[in-house]
């Protein structure tokens, strides 16, 4: 997790086809739309280009890719899945590479796709596919899935040290942000804590002001 296989595992790929000359056209699955998004723009931006040349993307209602330039080609797992089911549809015959990226999500078409790979990867020698996700103990279910571990490479990587998170409540940040001295702030934060049934907590807590704040923070 945070360790930036989701941008950099492309463009390696990229760069070793430069190296060597070879053929290459990368399939991208993402399990959320946005995610495809964000991740050819950051991909297109560290490659100094601008998304539709080199890097493109579809979604369901939206697309930006060239069918001669795109090399990478980020998608949501629907995307593909209709695709497949497109008579005379050749996606898997012009790809390289496909990689099914945050399987730890478990989103219902990448499962889909991980159990047609089974049987297209059989059959298409050329196509390597790769999965990620940011939960090793994940890899074994994965590694089993896809065939053993005897023809399954496992790479682990390892990222940076995550922060403390600290869970804030809608409570938590009332108290952080109101005044006491206002009353009608207070006249709002005891409505809210009428409403919420925790009227004790509302007349044991100390309020904070923005000033505050922003000094915890």
């Amino acid at each position: 997790m945070g360790c930036g296989k989701s941008t950099q595992v492309p463009q390696y790929i990229l760069e070793n086809a430069a190296l060597t000359k070879s053929p290459v056209r990368i399939l991208v699955c993402l399990p959320r739309r946005s995610a495809v998004i964000a991740l050819s723009d950051r991909v297109a931006t560290e490659l100094g280009e601008t998304v539709g040349h080199t890097i493109g993307y579809q979604i369901r209602l939206e697309n930006r890719y060239s069918p001669v330039e795109t090399l990478v080609h980020f998608v949501c797992g629907f995307v593909v899945l209709r695709a497949l089911a497109t008579p005379g549809c050749h996606l898997m015959d012009t790809c390289t590479h496909i990689i099914l990226d945050e399987v730890q999500c478990r989103e219902r078409h990448q499962d889909f796709i991980m159990n047609c790979l089974q049987d297209i990867a059989a059959t298409k020698p050329h196509l390597k596919v790769i999965v990620m996700c940011e939960q090793h103990p994940s890899m074994d279910f994965l590694c089993d899935y896809l065939g053993g571990r005897e023809v399954c490479s496992e790479i682990i990587i390892q990222g940076p040290e995550l922060h403390p998170v600290a869970i804030y409540h809608l409570e938590d940040i009332l108290r952080f942000c109101w005044n006491s001295n206002g009353g009608a702030n207070t006249h709002y934060m005891y409505t809210f804590s009428r409403r919420t049934g925790d009227l004790q907590k509302f007349e044991n807590a100390k309020l904070y002001n923005i000033d505050q704040l922003i000094e915890n923070a």
